[in-house]
């Protein structure tokens, strides 16, 4: 009855009494790496966690207006046939810089496959391959808001 519990630290193979050995874990013990958890109510919303999605730009200050804003009646945007080159250049530009899943291509009478940093480059300098990636861009998004606005565009596909 009178003797002291005692455990054996794995590292050095000494005894320490139970007392020590929980200073001792305190000491060596890596801080909990748990998050705080907060409770207020817009907190406990689940948000989905997709990448906007551009699609135009806003007609008040000419920021770029992600495609739930196109759609939607009340936000005034311009997309499609409405926006100028250089608009639809950076447009396609911010498209392609956050593309996660950009395929190569081949295109028709044009040397060496289209990577995403070709891509970029041919839609900056506003060459002939610029120019058609600018296009297909258009036709691409024009193509995505008729599916979104009818419902079809599968939800998890952004």
């Amino acid at each position: 009855m009178g003797q002291s519990k005692t455990r054996t630290d794995r590292s050095n193979r000494s005894a320490l009494p139970s007392i020590a050995w929980s200073a001792h874990q305190e000491r060596t013990s890596k801080p909990s790496r748990k998050k705080q958890r907060n409770t207020d109510a817009e907190s406990l919303i689940k948000k989905p966690n997709r990448p906007r999605v551009y699609a135009g730009f806003l007609h008040s200050n000419n920021k770029m207006a992600t495609i739930e804003q196109v759609l939607d009646p009340l936000v005034p945007t311009k997309s499609g046939r409405d926006l100028s080159l250089s608009e639809l250049q950076r447009l396609t530009l911010r498209r392609l810089r956050g593309d996660k899943h950009f395929i190569p291509m081949l295109m028709l009478g044009v040397e060496g496959v289209i990577d995403r940093k070709r891509a970029l480059a041919e839609v900056q300098s506003l060459s002939f391959i610029g120019r058609h990636l600018l296009q297909i861009e258009q036709d691409y998004i024009a193509f995505e808001i008729k599916l979104r606005s009818q419902g079809k565009w599968p939800a998890d596909h952004s």
